[in-house]
């Protein structure tokens, strides 16, 4: 796993996703012959049966780490420029501790770290206020675990720069 799950914030983000379904089914072809699992289990079965989180759940942990570190200041300053912005919340102190999500115009942007990360962040802290700066990264990873939200957690957003303004049930802010 450390050799699959190093430097698992770029290569996760790249646009071949067929990358990241080859490296999940590797995954639980070691979960099926550790736990001598039969061979037509289906996939999500033998993860659970194993009580192995995907590769994707391990994804978004380190992604939302990353930026607990930049929205903390614990990386360099050229890093945090480039992968996240605070939004200033100097009109309100009811406001949480949100990120600028980048807006974007081609899937390319779309699968960025900095809008990932940016929506991720916003979504798990607008549900969560324990996440301050001195909680250690292996309490926070349990933590995250622990949120329903974030296990379920999609990409899939609908912004003000994605969406055609004709969905009568979308909140528009």
């Amino acid at each position: 796993m450390p050799s699959v799950t190093y430097g698992l914030i770029l290569w996760g983000s790249c646009c071949n996703s067929d990358l990241f379904r080859s490296l999940e089914s590797l995954h639980c072809r070691a979960a099926r012959l550790i736990f001598n699992l039969p061979k037509d289990m289906a996939s999500v079965d033998v993860l659970q049966r194993a009580q192995w989180p995907t590769l994707f759940i391990y994804y978004k942990s380190a992604i939302f780490i990353c930026f607990h570190k930049a929205f903390h200041d614990r990386l360099p300053v050229t890093l945090i420029d480039l992968i996240s912005k605070k939004r200033a919340t100097t009109y309100s102190t009811r406001t949480c501790a949100s990120l600028i999500v980048p807006r974007f115009n081609m899937r390319y942007m779309k699968d960025s770290v900095a809008f990932r990360g940016s929506v991720l962040w916003n979504a798990v802290t607008n549900n969560c206020s324990a996440l301050s700066k001195n909680v250690p990264y292996r309490d926070l990873r349990l933590k995250l675990k622990s949120l329903v939200n974030f296990n379920e957690f999609s990409f899939k957003i609908m912004s003000a720069s994605t969406c055609n303004f004709r969905k009568d049930d979308f909140v528009y802010t």
